[in-house]
């Protein structure tokens, strides 16, 4: 399945660790954050990216949904944090391509496979643990 422009932004975008913070200050000045929510919902849903928490002790992606991105996005502005400031108030969330996200880009787009490096993986999506 082709991955719309948004979709595909947002694999390569995540090759390397990116935190929310820096995915809503990036993208949302041309999307709306709900969009961008669900988008990456539907990436983690797919197996296309991953998301990691901070108090993730282990090195195990977790299960994301919109609940937990739109709590994130109303305690930081409730609390008047900039949003490309490390969050004081909750756990910041972490976004990473998968393998499978990644045979999904273009082969320009695609990194030299001994650069992929994927939080508790090897680079073929297996456990590195």
């Amino acid at each position: 399945m082709p991955l719309s422009k948004l979709e595909y932004e947002l694999v390569e975008y995540t090759i390397s660790d990116e935190p929310l913070r820096i995915l809503i200050t990036g993208f949302t000045k041309n999307i709306a954050v709900d969009k961008l929510f669900r988008t990456l919902i539907h990436l983690v849903t797919a197996g296309y990216i991953v998301c990691f928490s901070d108090d993730s002790a282990a090195l195990r992606p977790i299960r994301i949904t919109l609940s937990d991105l739109n709590r994130y996005y109303d305690i930081r502005i409730k609390n008047k944090e900039k949003m490309d400031d490390y969050p004081a108030s909750c756990n910041e969330y972490n976004f990473y391509a998968t393998e499978k996200g990644i045979k999904l880009l273009r082969k320009k787009d695609q990194p030299a496979r001994n650069n992929i490096a994927i939080k508790g993986q090897d680079i073929f999506g297996r456990s590195a643990l």
